[in-house]
Parts: C-alpha cells; structure tokens; sequence
C-alpha cells in the first residue's frame, strides 16, 4: 500500500550522498534522480525519497515529509478522496 516516503532535505547533494551509502547494504539504488529530488528502491515496491522542500523552505516535520499510498488507478484514488471527505477530511 505505501507507495514512497519523502524526506525533506536543506542540502540536497550531501544528502544524495548519505542515502546512497546508507541505503546500499539493502540493495537500494535510485530508481528517479531530479534537480529536487532523488528516490530510491532495492525492488520491494515501496521506495524512500530525499527532496529540497517544495516551497525551498527549511526541512522541517512538516516541510519536505510526504507520504504516498499507491492505488491501482485513477479512479481509485477518486474514491478514496470522496471517502476522506465524507468522514471529516478537509481539501
């Protein structure tokens, strides 16, 4: 179900460069490398991910961390925002 987990990262080279030594005992490489942000998978699906923060803020808990659940398709995922909705979330 989890398709990738971001990290948000204020120096994004040094952190490309701990991730693939530190994720390389598990077999992970990475599978998309962009100018903000690097993702990684040894295979098993679920990948992890180091990003510059969208707005280029400072990484924080709440700036640069973003979960992501797969689903099959589109209208799956129109499903599941109608779903959230319905039972309090908020758009």
């Amino acid at each position: 179900m989890l398709g990738y987990v971001t990290l948000g990262a204020n120096d994004f080279e040094r952190a490309k460069a701990f991730y693939r030594a530190a994720l390389a005992p598990l077999g992970a490489r990475p599978a998309m490398s962009g100018d903000r942000m690097e993702l990684y998978t040894n295979g098993t699906g679920a990948m992890l991910g180091v990003c510059i923060p969208y707005d280029k803020g400072e990484a924080t808990a709440g700036n640069g961390v973003m979960p992501a659940i797969s689903a099959p398709s589109r209208e799956v995922v129109d499903q599941v925002h109608a779903a959230a909705l319905a039972n309090g979330g908020t758009c």
